[in-house]
């Protein structure tokens, strides 16, 4: 491989960690969301559920278990995103000790 195809490796990498990473605080924020409304459902004494234009009246134990499932969910593409950004980290730590190795 040589250093200007290394380079351009480089910056693929740099951009795609930098779109996992951006995905990553996308998918921290919806949980943020998700434990909010999980703790206000535990206070509230009525449940409402917005369907499209209209907000109506629902079960309060469906809309925990709702939320419970969607935060696993966003938990399980957290982790699988986190794992992706630690493989381009270990990828771009390769490429640049390879490059800064070719110039000395």
């Amino acid at each position: 491989m040589t250093d200007d195809s290394k380079l351009q490796r480089m910056q693929s990498v740099e951009q795609a960690l930098h779109t996992q990473t951006a995905q990553r605080a996308a998918h921290q924020s919806q949980m943020n969301e998700v434990e909010n409304a999980t703790r206000e459902l535990a206070e509230a004494k009525e449940s409402y559920r917005i369907v499209g234009n209209i907000m109506v009246k629902a079960a309060p134990e469906k809309l925990k278990s709702e939320l419970e499932e969607r935060k696993a969910t966003l938990q399980a593409r957290i982790s699988a995103i986190e794992r992706q950004e630690q493989k381009l980290r270990e990828e771009m730590q390769r490429l640049q000790k390879e490059i800064l190795g070719a110039k000395e």
